[in-house]
C-alpha cells in the first residue's frame, strides 16, 4: 500500500525532521509498504517565510482583522494595524533569512547565523500567535475544538492550504495517511488538517497517533470527537500497530486483533484498547529511513539526524515534569546503539546527531560515545542530560567528549537553591554543580543550562540568587536557556499532592492551571518577572540544536546567543518587599 506520514505544523521553528516519520518510513518499508513523509511544521514555515507570501499575508490580515473592527473599535484596529505592520516588516525578509541559515558559509559566521536565527524565530511567532492553542488539558476540549473547526476562522495556516500545503500532504498519491501529533501547539491544526483530507480525499483512511493523543485519551474521545475526523486511532507506541492496522485494512486480520487500535465500527460502536498498550521493544525497530525525508530543505546546510537511545524516563521523578512523558521507561542495548550509529553514518552520511530521549542514561551516552569511537566516525551529538553524580567523574566526561562525539548535554539547572531542588526531585547537589561543569568544559562539552521561575514557594531572593549564579558564572557553560515562568499542568505530581507544595488549585485554564500558592512568589509576579528575563531566552536555540554544528566546527558559541543579563529592574522587583520596579 501508499502510505504517507504527516507530522502537523507545530507553531515552532524547524531545523530537523521530528523521528517518527523517518522511523516509521523503515516500519512500512520492512512490512513491504511504500512510505512517503511531509513535514508540514517544515513545509509550512517555509512557505511562510517568503517575501510574495508576506506581501499577500499582509493584505488578508489587514482586510480580515484591521478593516472590519475600524468603525466598531477604531482603537483595537490602530493597535492591530501597528503590530501587524511591524510583523510584516521583518516577515519580507524570511527569504534572506532562509538562506543565510542554508549557506554552509554565513551560518557559520555567527553574526549573520544570529541576525536570521532569531529573524525567524520573530517572524513565525509574529504568524503563529493569530492561531489558536486549544489543549486538551481543558476540561471542554471537545466542545471548544469543535466550535473552532465549525467556525473555521481565518489565521495564516489556513491561507496555506490553498496555497500548496494540501497538495504537499496528498503528493504521496496514498491509500493510508498517518498523522502524528505531539504538542498541544498541534492540535487545531491536526484536526483541521484531518478535515482538509477528508474533504479533498474521502477514500483515503486516515490514522491518527502520537503522545498528545495517547496522553489525554478521555479528552479526544469525549464525545467520539476525534473519530469524527478520522477513520483509527493507534494508542501507546505505534509502529507494530500500524502495521497491523495495514493488514486488517487489507483483510488480511481482524480489526479486533490489532494491537493498542481505536476504531469505530459499521454499527457505529466505538472501540478502544485497554491500557496496559502493547510496548515496543527498541532492539526490534529498524534504522530510521533518512532517505524517505527531505532533510535538505530544513534551515541548515547540514542536517542534524534525530536519534533515540531509551523511551521514557530513567529518572521519572521531577514533580513539575508531566508524567505521562517520563513513563514505560526502556533503553536500547549497547549492540543496537552500535548497530544504528554505524548505519547511519554509511548510510546517510550523518555527522550531526540530536538523541530525543526524555533525558539520555549514562549508561547509554557512554554506549554511543564508545561506538562513535571504536569506529572512528566523524559524529558529534547533542542530548538532553540531568546532572548526575558521573559527571562528577572528570574520565566519564572525556570518554563523551572529544573523540566521543558529544558537544554539547542540555542540563536542567531549574534553581541555585538547594532546598527547590529537593522540592523539585532534581536529585543533585548544588555545592557539585561546579566541579560538573568543570568536568564537561574539560572534556570539551558545552553544559545549556536550562532554568525557570516561579516553582511553588520559589522568593523572589532565590529566583535573583539563580540569575546571578549564571551570569557570575557563565564562562563555566554555554547557553543560559531560561524557559520562562513555572506552569502548573494536571499531569504532574504537584497537581497530585498540591498540600504538599503549599498549592491551591483555583481551576485550568488551557493547558494550564491557575493557582495560589501559601509562600514565595504569585503566577502574577513570576509572569512578571518573565518578561524581564525574556531576553535571556535561548531556548528555541538550545532545543532544536541550531548550535550543534556551530560546536563542532568553531568551538564557540560568543555571538550565538543572547548574552544572559541581569538588568537592575530584576534586580530591584527581587529586593522590594512588595515586587515593585520602584
Amino acid at each position: 500500500m501508499n502510505v504517507s506520514m504527516l507530522f502537523p505544523p507545530s507553531i515552532c521553528l524547524p531545523n530537523q525532521v521530528y523521528y517518527s516519520l523517518p522511523l516509521f518510513a523503515a516500519v512500512l518499508a520492512r512490512a513491504g509498504h511504500t512510505a512517503y513523509t511531509a513535514d508540514l511544521n517544515l513545509i509550512a514555515a517555509d512557505m511562510l517565510l517568503d517575501r510574495d507570501m508576506a506581501d499577500t499575508m499582509h493584505e488578508v490580515a489587514i482586510a480580515r482583522l484591521v478593516t472590519p473592527k475600524e468603525v466598531s473599535n477604531p482603537a483595537l484596529a490602530a493597535a492591530t494595524r501597528s503590530q501587524l505592520e511591524s510583523s510584516f516588516a521583518s516577515a519580507r525578509r524570511g527569504e534572506d533569512f532562509k538562506k543565510t541559515l542554508r549557506d554552509p558559509h554565513s551560518f557559520y559566521d555567527q553574526r549573520q547565523f544570529h541576525d536570521a536565527f532569531w529573524g525567524i524565530v520573530d517572524v513565525l511567532g509574529a504568524y503563529y500567535q493569530l492561531d489558536p492553542v486549544i489543549s486538551p488539558f481543558r476540561a471542554t476540549f471537545a466542545a471548544d475544538m469543535r466550535a473552532n473547526q465549525e467556525a473555521d476562522a481565518w489565521t495564516p495556516m489556513l491561507e496555506l492550504y490553498d496555497r500548496g500545503l494540501l497538495d504537499e500532504s496528498l503528493a504521496g498519491s496514498p491509500d493510508v495517511i498517518g498523522v502524528s501529533i505531539a504538542f498541544p501547539e498541534q492540535a487545531v491544526e491536526a484536526i483541521r488538517l484531518l478535515r482538509k483530507l477528508r474533504e479533498h480525499a474521502p477514500d483515503v483512511k486516515l490514522v491518527v497517533g502520537g503522545p498528545l493523543i495517547s496522553g489525554f485519551v478521555d479528552r479526544w474521545f469525549e464525545d467520539d470527537l476525534l473519530l469524527d475526523y478520522c477513520d483509527y486511532v493507534v494508542l501507546g507506541d505505534g509502529e507494530t500497530a500500524f502495521v497491523e492496522l495495514l493488514e486488517a485494512i487489507e483483510g488480511k486480520r481482524a480489526f479486533g486483533d490489532v494491537r493498542n487500535l481505536a476504531w469505530r465500527d459499521a454499527e457505529g460502536i466505538v472501540h478502544r484498547p485497554t491500557a496496559p498498550y502493547f510496548l515496543e521493544a527498541l532492539d526490534d525497530l529498524p534504522v530510521p529511513d533518512f532517505d524517505a525525508v527531505d532533510m535538505a530543505r530544513y534551515f541548515l546546510p547540514e542536517p542534524i539526524y534525530p536519534v533515540m537511545l531509551s523511551r521514557g524516563c530513567y529518572w521519572g521523578k521531577c514533580t513539575f515534569c508531566s508524567i505521562g512523558w517520563r513513563e514505560n521507561y526502556r533503553m536500547a542495548s549497547e549492540e543496537k546503539i552500535r548497530e544504528d550509529i554505524a548505519a547511519i553514518s554509511e548510510r546517510f552520511g550523518a555527522r550531526f546527531l540530536q538523541l530525543q530521549d526524555s533525558s539520555v542514561p549514562p549508561k547509554a551516552a557512554r554506549y554511543l560515545s564508545t561506538a562513535i569511537r571504536d569506529l572512528q566516525l566523524d559524529m558529534h551529538w547533542v542530548s538532553n542530560m540531568k546532572f548526575e553524580k558521573v559527571l562528577m567523574d572528570r574520565e566519564y566526561c572525556e570518554h563523551l567528549g572529544g573523540a566521543g562525539g558529544c558537544r554539547s548535554l542540555h542540563l536542567g539547572f531549574e534553581s541555585a537553591d538547594q532546598r527547590l531542588l529537593d522540592l523539585m526531585a532534581k536529585g543533585y547537589n548544588f555545592a557539585d554543580l561546579p566541579e560538573m561543569l568543570e568536568n564537561m568544559q574539560h572534556g570539551g562539552i558545552s553544559a545549556e543550562m536550562l532554568w525557570f521561575i516561579g516553582f511553588p514557594s520559589q522568593t523572589r531572593q532565590d529566583i535573583l540568587d539563580t540569575a546571578m549564579f549564571l551570569q557570575e558564572h557563565s564562562d563555566r557553560f554555554g547557553l543560559s536557556s531560561f524557559v520562562g515562568d513555572y506552569f502548573l499542568h494536571p499531569d504532574t505530581e504537584v497537581f497530585e499532592r498540591p498540600e504538599d507544595f503549599g498549592v491551591t488549585v483555583r481551576g485550568i485554564d488551557n493547558d494550564h492551571c491557575q493557582y495560589d500558592v501559601s509562600s514565595g512568589v504569585t503566577q502574577e509576579e513570576a509572569t512578571a518577572l518573565k518578561g524581564m528575563l525574556s531576553g535571556n531566552n535561548n531556548r528555541t536555540l538550545v532545543c532544536n540544536g541550531s548550535h550543534l554544528p556551530h560546536l563542532a566546527v568553531t568551538g564557540h558559541l560568543r555571538e550565538l546567543a543572547r548574552p544572559m543579563h541581569v538588568t537592575d529592574a530584576v534586580r530591584t522587583f527581587c529586593t522590594s518587599e512588595d515586587g515593585s520596579e520602584s
